[in-house]
């Protein structure tokens, strides 16, 4: 499981960096090496929003917030939802639950790792409920 924009979820907090990169193509092709998305799926899977364009739905009010900080164009990972190899499938929180307690070993620790390191100010329903069945809260160093 992985952190993903849904439209069914309500607005949190999420972080930003710049990015070293001048023209929009070469940073949307510098997040998908990063992310190992491949070539064939960059239009679908990185997102990217530039002045004078519609706002994406799922990122309120970029416009303003790109304005105020002087940025042109911004750019994200759109990967869908999956679930259970579905496409476009959702979790509900107790699938999820029920994934991760099915987890052993390194793959359990490897969970562990990735929602533990999701900045602390991505505050879902997911996070409140694993945080309160497996402890996992949010670490502020890599383990």
């Amino acid at each position: 499981m992985t952190l993903v924009l849904a439209a069914s979820a309500r607005s949190v907090r999420s972080l930003w960096a710049v990015m070293d990169a001048s023209v929009l193509h070469e940073a949307r092709q510098a997040l998908r090496k990063r992310e190992g998305i491949a070539e064939k799926n960059l239009p679908l899977h990185i997102g990217s929003w530039s002045r004078r364009e519609a706002a994406p739905d799922l990122i309120v009010d970029l416009p303003q917030w790109a304005e105020a900080r002087g940025i042109d164009s911004v750019i994200w990972t759109a990967l869908p939802p999956k679930f259970k190899n579905e496409d476009g499938r959702e979790p509900t929180i107790d699938e999820a639950i029920d994934y991760l307690h099915g987890l052993t070993g390194r793959v359990r620790d490897e969970a562990d790792r990735y929602i533990r390191l999701a900045p602390k100010q991505i505050d879902t329903a997911y996070r409140r409920k694993i945080e309160g069945l497996f402890g996992w809260t949010p670490l502020e160093k890599p383990l």
